[in-house]
């Protein structure tokens, strides 16, 4: 007897590729420790490559699910997160990049948990520029995992990448916050 059943929708190619980043986040830190840093470098181009085929597939075949808008934003931040903990104390990084990084995503947060604790039920889509902040994070880790290997001319195109990259994040905070207050501004001005 031939059943004919189909998986839940969650069940998809792009939240099975988020699910890989998660996965390959504690690989990448291992090979790192292990010291098989170009093995580390394709697993975590791997990874970090995933974040964009999940969104590209969703968006061009309507696979968009709400488990999918939940995973994505936590598999990039363990990525990069797990990234940013572990080049610092490798020595292939200055510890103000992470701290960087990471006051952004607090800031987010923040907004985020005030939005939604006041009751507002805003979503706030991902923008260009919070895209290319996320791409310059990712661009700038895999120098750094490069630069476990303690090349001293690298180390040169990670301070500019470093410092290209705050950057960019410093904008994309400046836009998120932007788009934040004029959402609430709107929610305050249609429920009063």
């Amino acid at each position: 007897m031939e059943t004919n059943r189909k998986l839940p929708r969650e069940i998809n190619l792009p939240n099975a590729l988020t699910v890989l980043r998660l996965v390959l986040t504690p690989v990448v830190v291992i090979l790192i420790l292990g010291d098989a840093l170009f093995a580390a470098l394709v697993v975590f181009v791997l990874a970090a490559g995933t974040d964009y085929l999940d969104g590209l597939i969703a968006r061009a075949y309507g696979l968009q699910t709400r488990l999918g808008a939940f995973l994505d934003p936590i598999a990039d931040k363990v990525l990069v997160f797990a990234m940013l903990a572990l080049l610092p104390w490798m020595n292939a990084m200055p510890v103000w990049f992470p701290v960087a990084i990471i006051s952004r995503e607090l800031c987010l947060g923040g907004g985020v948990l005030y939005l939604h604790t006041n009751g507002h039920q805003i979503v706030i889509d991902p923008s260009r520029m919070s895209k290319y902040a996320t791409t310059g994070e990712f661009l700038t880790i895999g120098l750094g995992i490069v630069a476990v290997g303690g090349d001293g001319h690298l180390r040169e195109y990670l301070a500019a990448a470093m410092l290209g990259t705050v950057v960019l994040v410093a904008v994309s905070l400046v836009d998120y916050t932007w788009r934040f207050v004029a959402a609430l501004r709107t929610a305050r001005r249609t429920f009063g």
